[in-house]
């Protein structure tokens, strides 16, 4: 980490003072969640500069603090983030998913931004598919599957909704709002009365997604009630 070359001098001195801290005390539970954190903040700093450089960070801290769980646990998430964006080939945003699903498990406390990450990847999928954003998404353009994985979606982001309403963690990662905004912008993408008909399928029904392109996702989705059109 020390060795990359970076313009914000302050963001070395963090990260160097959080990983000495943690180094001299790697049992204390608060440290390590600082230096997890950092180290996110600093990967996201260094992405402004390019991905290579933040992987270059994310690759070097891994090795020092190698056979820790946790802080593997959320370099993998961090890594996954990073990762993360439109035009990713599904091979990479499937190992990008097994990254935070892991990160689930170890990192209870990330389960909200997790299942925004996961929303994310899914999304990114779709637009990998089509070759474009969702905002410039014809309803005519999508496919059966396409929909499912707009509920996939959806989903998710309704589960770090009711992450951040339970206060069981540290939440708040991002707003109620946004996640609303978000779940609108993706609704205008779902099935309608005569989709869920053609196909055999109702509202609420639990569906498993295994259809090509998305074989690799192998989740479920509930069916979201049709829009009136």
């Amino acid at each position: 980490p020390r060795k990359v070359q970076l313009d914000s001098l302050d963001m070395v001195a963090r990260y160097n003072h959080y990983f000495e801290q943690w180094k001299n005390d790697k049992l204390n539970v608060a440290k390590t969640d600082s230096l997890r954190e950092i180290i996110w903040t600093y990967a996201h700093h260094l992405r402004r500069y390019g991905q290579p450089q933040a992987l270059a960070f994310l690759d070097q801290v891994a090795i020092e603090t190698s056979g820790q769980i946790e802080l593997q646990a959320g370099i993998g998430y961090t890594r996954a983030d990073v990762l993360n964006r439109p035009g990713t080939n599904h091979e990479v945003l499937a190992h990008n998913r097994a990254l935070v699903l892991h990160a689930i498990k170890v990192i209870p406390e990330w389960q909200e931004r997790a299942y925004m990450l996961l929303s994310q990847i899914y999304a990114n999928a779709i637009a990998t598919t089509h070759h474009a954003y969702p905002k410039s998404f014809k309803r005519s353009d999508l496919t059966a599957a396409d929909r499912l994985m707009f509920n996939l979606v959806i989903n998710y982001l309704e589960r770090a909704i009711a992450v951040q309403k339970s206060g069981a963690y540290k939440t708040g990662f991002s707003s109620i709002k946004h996640y609303n905004q978000l779940i609108d912008q993706f609704y205008t993408f779902q099935f309608t009365k005569t989709d869920l008909e053609a196909m055999g399928l109702q509202p609420g029904q639990r569906v498993l997604i295994d259809m090509h392109p998305y074989e690799w996702v192998q989740d479920t989705t509930t069916i979201r009630p049709s829009p009136s059109n």
